[in-house]
């Protein structure tokens, strides 16, 4: 049987949730979560207890960063220029048109 300093995490790996990465701190049970914008986990944006805890804070900025880039993507033009589709507006032209 291991003893608890030599347990080993199953994933060696780093998860890739969108932009981030999330893994283990080291290999020993107990270790801190990191959340880090690198592979290596050389850069910590946080840091959490539980792993499951440190998925949900890399999927919320996965789904926060969709939101504002598919919010970024609509453009409506505003202003005084808009044209009625539905109105009585008819163009009139002074010559012939070829097809």
């Amino acid at each position: 049987m291991e003893t608890v300093a030599n347990l080993k995490r199953t994933h060696q790996k780093p998860y890739k949730v969108g932009k981030l990465y999330f893994g283990r701190s080291a290999p020993t049970r107990g270790a801190k979560w990191v959340v880090s914008s690198s592979a290596d986990l050389s850069n910590p944006v946080a840091e959490f207890d539980i792993g499951k805890l440190a998925r949900a804070y890399c999927e919320e900025a996965r789904d926060a960063a969709r939101a504002s880039k598919a919010s970024a993507e609509v453009n409506i033009p505003a202003g005084e220029n808009l044209t009625d589709i539905m109105s009585d507006d008819t163009i009139e032209f002074e010559g012939e048109i070829e097809i």
